[in-house]
């Protein structure tokens, strides 16, 4: 298809939060004869106009006030396909800082227009826009079509009609090898480019091929090379990060990552695998910034969820709960401050506003602010209590575990009284009820629950069944709903009663075994609770 516009014929959008450099952007495309020129003050109205107006040219300010800038608008229009490859994205800014400069060079707009610019340079680029779109429209329409043979065909016409373009086109047509897979095809364009000289985009291709390989041996030391002669090329480091990854070396991965936001913080999904990498090492700080950068970047776009919010907040709860006193404190305040923000983001939606309640109650609990945070879990409770039926069950079982993390037994037992009965049919959330009952504690709870269940052991070992039977007790009253704690009740008893023969023992055994009458088939005491149930209806026979 042959380009058949003038610059007068041309639609032109003009995008700028500022109105007198919008009229002065127009008066100057007016001077040059065109006549279809449309303005946006922001990225809405950007949006609205590019949905009912296919336009030729966009010049967009980098900066535009409140809402999404110009690299966000960009990235949001090309992923959901409204601006087309035949459009030509100008990006203008004043922005000199590095992080700026490379987050917008990634969404790749078609050319950069730094300000102030005089009416000359105007005219003289505008002329170059209009000449590239006039020299690659059948490439880019059949780009648009995503028709790949008139692609590879149109690649080959550029290269050969049109020098100044043929790099440009080569990399159009090796993406466009390799997303067919035909890799030997792309590998003989890129060896017969780098034959002549070397270029770091060639040799970044010939490692990605090596990637959809799966050689990814052989891709590592070509992307180290793209970085040795460009530190700057963010997608190396992007795929070396990968190449480790599939190799098991998830530090060196992370260390990639990291060298990577160096150079171009601005990248909303490269700081979300960092944050997950950072995490899974207990690199909490890294984990904390880079969620705080996820959560910067993805407002105002597509990509913007409460997802974001619950990871950095938990991120940082959990270096609040290992780091120092003045840490804890900057952490869980920091914790805070994120949920109420998501809170207020989302205000409608009930499990952010749960989780960010269960969010606030860990945060308070940090600091030591027990009586905020049970007040807060109290609020939890009436929520959940009231929207029984419209919680999924993962939901529900998070809220239910932390009455019962906190000591709220009573809360804890009324809220799965509720849930069992909106479950009823359901056989599997009935049997992950009663295994969030079988041990409904705090940590702290736990522990001391285990060191006395361990001194009871030890004088059960010894034959000494009374104080076996002390300490068990003991260890009940920090975790009374524990299998394995009331079978040793039971075992300590019948061992007394076989000394005795005190009938309270064996009421004694029976008012415990009866407490694990609940035990689903496949718990890991059900075999011991089956055994001492025989044992225990044997000796009242004897009786």
């Amino acid at each position: 298809m042959a380009f058949d516009k003038s610059i007068q014929s041309l639609h032109y959008l003009v995008v700028d939060d500022f109105a007198n450099v919008r009229k002065s952007i127009r008066s100057m495309l007016g001077q040059l004869g065109a006549a279809n020129v449309h303005e946006a003050g922001n990225a809405l109205q950007a949006k609205t106009i590019l949905k009912d107006i296919p336009c030729d040219i966009v010049i967009c300010d980098y900066n535009l006030g409140a809402g999404q800038d110009g690299q966000q608008l960009l990235e949001e229009l090309r992923a959901n396909g409204t601006v087309k490859y035949t459009t030509q994205w100008v990006m203008v800014t004043a922005e000199t800082s590095k992080d700026m400069v490379m987050g917008a060079v990634e969404t790749h707009p078609d050319d950069y227009l730094a300000k102030p610019f005089a009416f000359d340079t105007f005219k003289h680029r505008l002329e170059k826009w209009v000449k590239r779109l006039e020299d690659l429209y059948p490439l880019l329409t059949a780009m648009d079509h995503k028709k790949d043979d008139e692609i590879l065909a149109a690649c080959d016409s550029v290269a050969t009609t049109h020098p100044r373009h043929r790099a440009w086109a080569r990399k159009v047509q090796v993406s466009t090898l390799i997303g067919q897979n035909k890799l030997e095809e792309a590998e003989a364009v890129l060896n017969e480019l780098l034959a002549k000289r070397p270029q770091d985009w060639a040799i970044f291709e010939k490692a990605r091929i090596q990637m959809k390989r799966k050689e990814f041996k052989k891709a590592k030391p070509l992307l180290e090379e793209v970085l040795t002669a460009n530190p700057n090329h963010v997608e190396a480091y992007d795929n070396l990060a990968t190449c480790y990854l599939n190799e098991g070396q998830e530090e060196a991965a992370q260390r990639a990552l990291m060298n990577a936001t160096r150079v171009s913080p601005r990248n909303l999904q490269r700081q979300v695998r960092l944050g997950e990498l950072a995490r899974k090492h207990h690199d909490y700080n890294i984990a904390a910034k880079a969620y705080k950068e996820v959560l910067t970047l993805a407002t105002n776009t597509r990509h913007e969820n409460p997802g974001h919010f619950i990871r950095l907040a938990d991120t940082l709860n959990t270096m609040a709960s290992k780091g120092s006193e003045g840490d804890q404190r900057r952490a869980s305040k920091s914790a805070l401050d994120v949920a109420r923000r998501m809170m207020d983001r989302y205000p409608e939606v009930l499990p952010v506003q749960l989780k960010g309640r269960l969010v606030m109650c860990e945060s308070l609990d940090i600091q030591g602010m027990e009586s905020a945070r049970d007040g807060e879990l109290k609020k939890v409770f009436d929520m959940s209590m009231r929207h029984v039926e419209d919680l999924k069950p993962e939901m529900a079982m998070e809220v239910a575990k932390t009455f019962y993390q906190y000591d709220k037994q009573r809360l804890g037992d009324d809220y799965v009284d509720a849930l069992r009965r909106q479950h009823k049919d359901d056989i599997s959330i009935q049997q992950q009820l009663f295994m969030l009952q079988s041990e409904p504690l705090s940590e702290s709870s736990k522990q001391r629950a285990g060191e006395l269940n361990h001194q009871g052991n030890s004088h059960y070992r010894d034959g000494d069944f009374d104080s076996a039977l002390k300490y068990f007790g003991k260890a009940l009253d920090h975790s009374p709903r524990h299998p394995g704690l009331i079978l040793n009740m039971v075992q300590a008893h019948m061992k007394l009663f076989q000394a005795d023969h005190n009938a309270k023992h064996l009421q004694s055994m029976e008012r415990y075994l009866d407490r694990l009458l609940y035990l689903p088939p496949d718990h890991s005491q059900q075999e011991r609770f089956q055994a001492l149930m025989v044992r225990f209806k044997a000796l009242k026979q004897e009786k």
